[in-house]
């Protein structure tokens, strides 16, 4: 959380100044990504992860008979926050009281541990008026768990949609390492030793059909061993004609992480 709440994670515009990708883009949706936009995007279906944390919310407070007017404001709240829309009033004072202050702190504060010191205040009053035994302490405690959960299953999801699906700029450098095969294919054996003829050795159609490790390593093997040939036959060892194409290629290749 506090990684988050600092923006020291692996958000994009961290990960731009960390250096480890060209873009701030948010790996779900394409805007600029801070850990603000982590809870509040839309994209690859974040709602229904959301909306599924609400409902547990919602029944969690009606369960430890929060006040019905605390219970709407929060609610209330939350939902246009993330929705971009107008913040509205409430009938009671002492609860747009509570809202004013929790409008000040943030709402992304408020998922992130920071409440307005109302809320408790006027949950323990109402506990005392219906004669529970339930403390106001316990129920903040309580709120602020699930706002923890409700936040961290955004970044679950986000990750999960960056790490294990296939992401447009992931499938466009696939497919870029396709088309250099093919390339490479149709240029056949030329500016290659004997020794590595092998490569050719089987159909482009089988190669194009192997998992993406093994197209990669022979993208990469004969590339190599063009590079040896002209090395040798320029006595120049550090020659390199490596394309700009072909250098990002080779980069998402050691790293994975596509511009």
């Amino acid at each position: 959380m506090t990684k988050h709440a600092s923006e020291n994670c692996g958000v994009g515009r961290t990960l731009v100044l960390w250096k480890y990708q060209q873009d701030p883009k948010c790996p779900r949706c394409d805007q600029p990504e801070d850990t603000e936009h982590v809870i509040l995007c839309r994209g690859c279906g974040a709602d229904d992860i959301w909306q599924a944390n609400i409902r547990k919310l919602t029944s969690s407070l009606t369960k430890r008979e929060t006040h019905s007017a605390i219970q709407e404001a929060i609610l209330r709240r939350l939902y246009q926050w993330r929705y971009r829309q107008t913040f509205s009033t409430f009938d009671d004072e002492e609860v747009n009281t509570a809202i004013a202050h929790q409008d000040s702190i943030g709402w992304k504060n408020f998922l992130e541990g920071l409440p307005a010191k109302q809320w408790q205040q006027l949950q323990q009053r109402h506990y005392t008026t219906i004669g529970s035994h339930r403390t106001g302490r316990k129920w903040i405690r309580k709120l602020l768990r699930h706002l923890h959960t409700l936040a961290f299953d955004q970044w679950k999801h986000r990750n999960e949609v960056k790490h294990r699906t296939l992401r447009p700029r992931h499938a466009k450098m696939i497919a870029d390492l396709e088309e250099e095969i093919i390339d490479l294919y149709i240029a056949g054996t030329e500016d290659l030793a004997v020794e590595d003829h092998h490569h050719f050795n089987v159909p482009l159609t089988e190669i194009l059909g192997r998992n993406l490790s093994s197209k990669k390593a022979w993208l990469h093997n004969v590339h190599s061993a063009k590079r040896r040939k002209k090395r040798k036959r320029l006595n120049d060892p550090d020659y390199d004609d490596t394309s700009r194409k072909r250098s990002r290629i080779f980069l998402w290749m050691r790293t994975n992480r596509a511009e």
